[in-house]
């Protein structure tokens, strides 16, 4: 019995250390951080972005992925205009779906989809405009013969590289990078 209990000792050992080290491992960014924004700055409206494209209801997909990113982080809380101490406005600028890859019998089989914005974002306590940039985000996607993979395709590439936008605007204006 004792031989049994000091033969499983390492295995034990060996296991509680593998925990530890999995538990341990990794890191996060994610809403722990100190914002770079001013202290008085806690919370932050984002309205509908306005969108000067030719493609129908980018604007709901990207002010919504936005909005996710800032609620899911969770160091600014995402409020109507009228409570904010901050507002973001984004303006859709440019939107570009450009064949890749073609097939045998000339048919597009990869596609590019760039996703260009504008956002202001405005401290409205101090009434001072804190961020004004360009930004832009990219995703591939490929598609196949069958009926409806090119709709389905875009739609997918568009919500990634959405997400891609909220990140990026995300880790600027609460990171600085």
């Amino acid at each position: 019995m004792r031989t049994q209990r000091a033969a499983r000792a390492p295995i034990v050992r060996a296991v509680v250390v593998v925990t530890l080290l999995l538990h341990g491992c990794g890191y996060t960014l994610v809403g722990r951080g100190k914002s770079t924004l001013p202290d008085h700055i806690t919370s932050i409206a984002i309205p509908l972005f306005t969108n000067q494209t030719l493609e129908p209801e980018l604007e709901k997909d990207i002010t919504s992925a936005v909005r996710q990113q800032f609620i899911r982080d969770g160091r600014l809380k995402v409020v109507d205009k009228a409570r904010a101490t901050a507002v973001m406005e984004g303006r859709l600028e440019n939107y570009v779906l450009d064949p890749l890859a073609f097939d045998r019998s000339d048919r597009v089989t990869q596609y590019r989809v760039v996703i260009g914005v504008h956002v202001t974002v405005r401290d409205l306590v101090k009434n001072k405009v804190l961020l004004d940039q360009d930004f832009s985000a990219r995703e591939e996607f490929e598609v196949t013969a069958a009926i409806g993979s090119r709709e389905a395709a875009k739609v997918t590439s568009r919500q990634v590289a959405s997400r891609e936008l909220a990140g990026q605007l995300l880790n600027l204006i609460l990171e600085g990078f």
